[in-house]
């Protein structure tokens, strides 16, 4: 979470973050990290409760192909760390769990991240075994991967949803602890109107016009990488998703 105690800002892994953080970090005054990147809402500090609080989102179907190449550790970032370390980046355990024969094959990945096969808590993966949790919320919920990283994320009452004690589906809106969400496919247009209506500095927000994104790797488009099955798959699951911000949304 970052914060210059005016609004502040709750990270979703592979949704422009990094982007969005480097900008306000480095253009707004007071702006300052107070936890970790991925820190969810459940674990910000009360006194920050009247906040004005903002993320990303993402259309999911883009957001696992992202997700994979980072655990493939092909992202900008991870090819310049290893690159600094005089390493050579390989799968992390995550990809090597779920893709166990090393096909290298998309939906391999991605489908096996939807099997109970994969539920395994005696897992010797410590970073998988940590993930078991929220596949078997998953199946739980019937939903995808995404929606549990958005849930967790986005809401304080995440293990009252995920214990199914609270409905998703119906209660939403009043559940959300972020109140305004930014299009990552448009992002910077996205955030120049955000801190306009926060009343921010009109030198800043022309600044967006030509920031450059962060770690953008150079991959097709989302649509060549799925099989049509597997389309369908992820239209459902994260339906909750589509239904809130991609309404009408045809694959």
């Amino acid at each position: 979470m970052i914060t210059d105690n005016k609004i502040l800002y709750l990270h979703m892994p592979k949704t422009g973050g990094m982007f969005t953080r480097t900008f306000l970090l480095s253009n707004l005054k007071n702006m300052q990290s107070i936890s970790g990147w991925h820190t969810p809402a459940r674990m910000m500090d009360k006194k920050y409760k009247d906040l004005t609080k903002f993320g990303n989102i993402r259309n999911p179907l883009s957001w696992y192909v992202s997700f994979y190449f980072h655990h493939l550790q092909k992202s900008p970032i991870m090819i310049r760390r290893h690159k600094e370390r005089g390493t050579v980046p390989s799968p992390t355990a995550f990809a090597k769990y779920f893709d166990p024969k090393n096909t290298g094959d998309f939906n391999v990945f991605i489908n096996n991240i939807f099997l109970d096969s994969y539920l395994d808590s005696n897992v010797k993966f410590k970073f998988i075994k940590e993930y078991i949790p929220y596949m078997k919320y998953m199946k739980k919920l019937d939903v995808g991967f995404y929606t549990i990283m958005y849930l967790n994320i986005y809401f304080k009452d995440f293990y009252k949803i995920m214990n199914n004690e609270i409905d998703i589906f119906k209660n939403h809106d009043q559940l959300l602890t972020v109140k305004h969400m930014l299009k990552m496919e448009s992002l910077n247009k996205s955030l120049a109107a955000f801190l306009k209506k926060n009343n921010y500095s009109p030198s800043i927000i022309n600044k967006l016009k030509s920031e450059k994104k962060i770690n953008v790797m150079k991959k097709q488009s989302w649509r060549n990488y799925y099989s049509k099955e597997l389309i369908k798959k992820i239209v459902y699951k994260d339906r909750l998703i589509f239904d809130l911000y991609y309404k009408g949304f045809k694959a």
